[in-house]
């Protein structure tokens, strides 16, 4: 990703100049057209990396769906880890009393 950041740095360096002065109506034709135009605002990191994306070297599809695999296994393996540890966190060593069954609920009623 060093292209999107260069770019990024761009942006950035485009933002701290001043605008250029607006340009005369004295020229006319298709010049004069083209300065009626809204100027566009400036690129967004996201845009950047919307165009950068896919002007990269990607490795092959076999590749891709292992890696992609591979990352959903070892994130849905953190959040059990951070679900435990979120419990044992919030549990404070008091017993919780079991989930009452819809059963348990007709009876009592």
């Amino acid at each position: 990703m060093p292209a999107a950041a260069f770019l990024a740095v761009q942006d950035a360096d485009a933002r701290r100049t001043p605008d250029p002065p607006p340009a005369t109506a004295e020229r006319g034709g298709l010049q004069n057209d083209l300065e009626d135009r809204p100027t566009p605002i400036r690129f967004s990191a996201y845009e950047i990396r919307r165009l950068v994306v896919p002007v990269q070297p990607q490795p092959p599809r076999a590749e891709r769906i292992r890696h992609g695999l591979a990352w959903s296994y070892w994130r849905r393996c953190h959040r059990a880890v951070a679900r435990a540890r979120h419990r044992r966190h919030h549990d404070h060593g008091t017993a919780r009393p079991p989930p009452r069954t819809a059963a348990a609920q007709s009876i009592s009623n």
